[in-house]
Parts: structure tokens; sequence; C-alpha cells
């Protein structure tokens, strides 16, 4: 134990005395948080986008169709929707693809004549699922309003009216069942994006963070670069130290350097720029050693497959890096399509940063647990991987 807390200590003091270390991986996410976050503030500002443009056709000449007309031109419905007759299906059709729209209504022939006839079509435009789901959402609001009417109008005797008179929904005036349906309610609500969505310092600050955290590999790769591929390793070596004492004093060491160091720019980053991280720090604080070990596995694992400690840099950083990018941290890439989710969902810069913005703004909470197995998981394998190399190659 006074073997593993000396290297502890030494490797420790060491790290912290580096200057360029603390330049690079302290003071550099910092000043990216208040470029990035100053710069692109306006990205991550609510905005209230307007009425949704949507064209609509309706071919059915039956009574209830009509109301369908009469619905999508409610002033209630025009705060979210901006509707227009395009008259036919072809029109409708061109201005959608000339991008003029966002999603077509058609009602086709036939519409509400018998149980089997055709219902209401919806064709949206893809690439905006926040203007679709707008338009899926009033559309459901006059669906369901509709089902209830005519379930009721079909299963009551009418007042004056019976089915063998040709009375009924599609088949003339509707019967007088002393029922009105109740007009469509929108509840207008202000909704403050505080503790909901991160704002532009939110964002970057666990960004940056988990790039810290990955850059903390370059840890691991100069304390085994110089305990295996130089000469201070053989002198190591010869002293009554055990190997693995001393090589699990040094990763204990380069991970803790990274989590005092990580606890300093959530430290700053809250106090200097507000940014929010959660109420619940001794989770916060798992997530982050979780990251840490991994860095630390990684760098190792880097190393033991390069065997030069340069190179074995150059990959460290290029990883955390192209990571970045790919993951959406350094410029959000919005929705994206399930080929290239999977592909992110690989990286450990999106499962850091995503895990990190479930746990603060309570949203995507499967994001967590797959996070934790990732990142534990494959600091396991990492170390599990550089044990054999290493025994191969000595």
């Amino acid at each position: 134990m006074k073997q593993f807390l000396t290297v502890f200590h030494y490797s420790f003091i060491r790290n912290c005395r580096e200057p360029s270390t603390i330049l690079e991986l302290v003071l550099l996410p910092l000043g990216l948080i208040l470029v990035l976050g100053g710069a692109l503030g306006g990205a991550f500002d609510a905005r209230d986008i307007g009425p949704t443009p949507v064209a609509y056709v309706i071919e059915s000449e039956s009574p209830i169709a009509t109301t369908v007309r009469d619905f999508l031109h409610r002033e209630d419905v025009g705060r979210y929707m901006a509707t227009s007759d395009a008259g036919t299906i072809e029109r409708a059709t061109e201005l959608l693809a000339a991008r003029e729209v966002f999603a077509v209504v058609h009602v086709p022939p036939g519409f509400a004549d018998s149980p089997d006839s055709a219902g209401i079509r919806l064709i949206e435009r893809a690439g905006n699922e926040l203007r679709t789901g707008i338009v899926r959402a009033v559309l459901r609001n006059y669906t369901a309003g509709a089902n209830v009417t005519a379930a009721l109008l079909t299963g009551s005797p009418a007042r004056g009216a019976g089915p063998e008179a040709g009375a009924g929904p599609g088949r003339g005036d509707p019967p007088d069942v002393g029922y009105a349906p109740m007009p469509a309610l929108f509840e207008v609500r202000e909704i403050s994006r505080e503790g909901r969505a991160p704002g532009s310092f939110d964002f970057y600050s666990v960004s940056m963070l988990v790039l810290f955290l990955m850059y903390v590999a370059g840890y691991s790769v100069d304390a085994l670069r110089e305990d295996i591929l130089e000469p201070i390793g053989l002198r190591v070596r010869t002293t009554a130290i055990r190997p693995w004492t001393h090589l699990s004093a040094r990763f204990t060491a380069n991970a803790t350097s990274g989590l005092v160091q990580a606890a300093v720019i959530i430290l700053v980053t809250r106090v200097a720029f507000g940014a929010n991280w959660g109420e619940r720090p001794m989770l916060l604080a798992a997530m982050v050693a979780a990251i840490t070990l991994f860095a630390v596995s990684l760098g190792a694992l880097v190393l033991a497959l390069a065997r030069d400690g340069q190179k074995a840099l150059s990959v460290v950083n290029a990883i955390a890096i192209g990571s970045l990018i790919l993951s959406g941290g350094a410029i959000p890439l919005g929705a994206v399509s399930p080929g290239f989710r999977a592909i992110q969902r690989l990286l450990p810069h999106y499962q850091g940063q995503t895990a990190l913005l479930a746990m603060v703004f309570d949203r995507a909470p499967a994001a967590i647990p797959e996070a934790f197995v990732y990142f534990l998981g494959g600091t396991v394998a990492a170390l599990a991987l550089t044990v054999v190399l290493a025994r191969r190659s000595a």
C-alpha cells in the first residue's frame, strides 16, 4: 500500500505541476466555452416559429367532409396552421415539392360515405419533424372529436329522422340526437426553457467537459510510454516495486488528475457562465468518473497497439476531435438519419454528452444507464486487451 501511495503521489503532483497540461486541459476548454457559447447563443434561444404552412385538398362531397374545411379555417387552428386550398392533389404535391408547404391534408373521394371508406390522408415533407408534428397533433384533435361524434350519431336513435329515412353521417343532414360536440380547445401557455432545455453555455459546458475528459487519455499514453517504452521503465522494473502496484497507481493518479480538473471546469462554468449542472451531484460525479476511467484505459490500449508514444497521442487526439464533431458537440446537428444515429451511439463523446444532458435536464433517461454500460464496459475491455498485448510484447 505504501508503494502504491508513493507512486500515486508522485504521478499526481507531476500532472498538476505541468503548466502546459493545465493550459491545455483547463484553460482551453473554458476559452472554447466562452467563445462558442457567446457566438452561437442565438441558435439555442427560444423563438416563435409561427403557423405552419399547410395545403389541403377536399375531393369528397359528403357533409362530414365539409367539417374538415371548417375545422382547418377555425381561428384557434390558425394559430398553429396557415391553411390554403390547393384544389387538386397534383397542385398540392407541387407546393410540397417546392417547399412552400410542410404538409398536405387530403380528403379523398367517398370519405365517410361508408364504414370502409378511406380516411383523411396526411402527406408530410421530410426533414422537419417539429413542423409536421404540429400538423399531426392538430389533425388528431379533429379526428378524435369527429370519431366520437360519428360514434354517437351512429349508435343513438335519432329524434324525427331514423336510419330508414337515410339519416346518419354522410347520408344527408345529421340527425338531432341532442348532442353538440365540444369545440376544439387549444390552451396557450408560455413554456419556460429554463431547466428544460440547454442554453448555449449549458450545452458547450457539457460538450467541452466531455472533450477534456477524452484528452485525459493523453495522461495514460505518457505514463505507459515512460514505463514500457523508455529506459525509465526498465529502471523501475529493477526495483522492489511490483509491476501491478506501479501501473495501478499510475492509472489511479491519472484518473484522479482528470477528476480534479473536471471539478474545476464544472465549478468555473457554473459560477462564471451560469451553466446548469443539475441537482444530482453524485450522479454527475459518477458519470464523470466513468468517462475518465474509459479515457485512461483507451489511452493505454492505443499505446499498446501503436507501440509509439507520438503516434498514440495523435490517435487519441483524433478520436477525441472526430468524436466531438460527429456527435454534434461542436455544432449541433439536429435531426439525423437512423443510420447516422446508430454510428453516433458508438462514439464516446455522444454517449457522454447525451447522458450528461439527460441527467441535467431530466430527458432521455435511458441514455444514462446506456452510457454507464458503454464506458464501464469499454474500460474493462480496453484494460483486458492492454494486458494481453503487453504480455505478448514482453
